[in-house]
């Protein structure tokens, strides 16, 4: 659908997320507008960072998360992959934008090290997740794409300094 000028559909994109979400600063209201605009460029851009957003529960991160990812390129939530398998072969096949709610990853959970490691390369787009997958030929390797935008929600900063600055 045609939508006017770019700075028409920024002040579309800025209602919608006034709408649905309070923002209470005005300059993070603007990033979320020009991070929805990013997400739709992913393809010709080498690196992508995260938007993130931190708080305690009952803060709104969650309806932040859903708000903006409506606006953002083809969005997808993560919470139905239960294995790194599934998990690796969503970001892989859809090729959009993650949205992570809950992202306050549990060393205990057994998908820890692969959403971390989809977090840790998953901002550049010189990068793949490589695997052996064939038992019978260990010189297969397939390779799954994780990079793209991603939108999360934690409690907490990331303990990893690497990730922490993708945010």
């Amino acid at each position: 659908m045609e939508y006017g000028s770019d700075d028409q559909l920024f002040d579309e994109i800025t209602v919608f997320m006034n709408r649905w979400h309070e923002q209470p600063e005005e300059s993070e209201r603007v990033l979320d507008a020009l991070y929805a605009f990013m997400t739709h460029l992913r393809d010709v851009l080498p690196q992508i960072c995260y938007r993130r957003a931190l708080g305690d529960w009952g803060t709104a991160k969650s309806t932040f998360v859903e708000t903006l990812g409506a606006v953002c390129y083809r969005p997808f939530f993560t919470a139905g992959c239960s294995s790194e398998a599934s998990l690796r072969r969503t970001f892989d096949l859809w090729r959009g934008t993650a949205l992570i709610d809950e992202a306050d990853f549990s060393k205990r959970s057994d998908l820890f090290a692969p959403i971390m490691r989809i977090m840790n390369i998953g901002y550049d787009g010189r990068f793949g997740w490589y695997r052996c997958c064939d038992d019978k030929d260990p010189t297969k390797i397939v390779s799954f794409y994780v990079y793209g935008p991603k939108l999360l929600a934690t409690r907490r900063r990331f303990a990893d300094h690497a990730l922490e600055s993708r945010c």
